[in-house]
């Protein structure tokens, strides 16, 4: 089951001011529209055996390490920034978690994973080799690609304007350009799907994909 950190909470263990903490924005519409995000690739993940070994890359909000660790025996999240999972971590005591306070430049051992996971991450990075040539190093031959992806369609940049947001200046790449890039270097594509959903219809705001590396 998908576990969603109440809002009051998030402002209590996060720094709600951060600009990756959209999980505990006053708008309920932006706030859902995030947390659909992890729910979509959540079920993604539904036949992954749970003895997999999972790496949350860029996960420092915290938000998805209580479903993942539910689901899964191993997981590990790598980020510059751990303040907030370390306290989402102790609140929900999660034993099976292990923190990486580093930049993946500087991660230099050597463990590899079944299933890495990246919501809102890979467009983050100006040169898309640098988390490319990391998620090839990390991931185990035929292990999983879990990505979110903003679209940057003209539907995405309207819902930024009526939250009064600007784009960041490290949204680099959208969506299909990086959906194509890792497809041109080996990833199978398995399934995607859009968020947020309103009943039956999806938003095409977010791209969660789900991807296999090369054996």
């Amino acid at each position: 089951m998908f576990i969603k950190i109440p809002p009051a909470d998030l402002v209590r263990l996060t720094d709600a001011q951060h600009e990756r903490n959209m999980y505990a924005h006053p708008n309920p519409v932006a706030r859902g529209i995030f947390w659909q995000r992890l729910e979509v690739g959540y079920r993604l993940l539904g036949d992954v055996p749970a003895g997999s070994k999972v790496l949350d890359f860029g996960g420092g909000s915290g938000a998805f390490l209580p479903a993942l660790a539910q689901r899964f025996a191993d997981v590990s999240v790598v980020d510059r920034d751990l303040n907030d999972a370390r306290r989402v971590a102790a609140h929900y005591q999660l034993k099976n978690v292990r923190l990486v306070e580093k930049d993946i430049s500087e991660w230099n051992n050597t463990e590899m994973y079944d299933l890495v996971v990246t919501m809102d991450v890979l467009e983050h990075f100006a040169d898309k080799s640098v988390p490319r040539r990391f998620l090839d190093s990390r991931l185990k031959p035929n292990g999983l690609l879990l990505v979110s992806l903003p679209t940057e369609n003209w539907l995405y940049l309207l819902g930024r304007a009526i939250l009064g947001k600007t784009k960041p200046a490290d949204h680099y790449h959208p969506a299909h350009e990086l959906v194509r890039y890792y497809r041109d270097a080996g990833y199978t594509l398995l399934t995607h799907r859009y968020a947020p959903r309103l009943g039956p219809f999806a938003l095409p705001l977010f791209y969660i994909g789900l991807f296999r590396k090369s054996g």
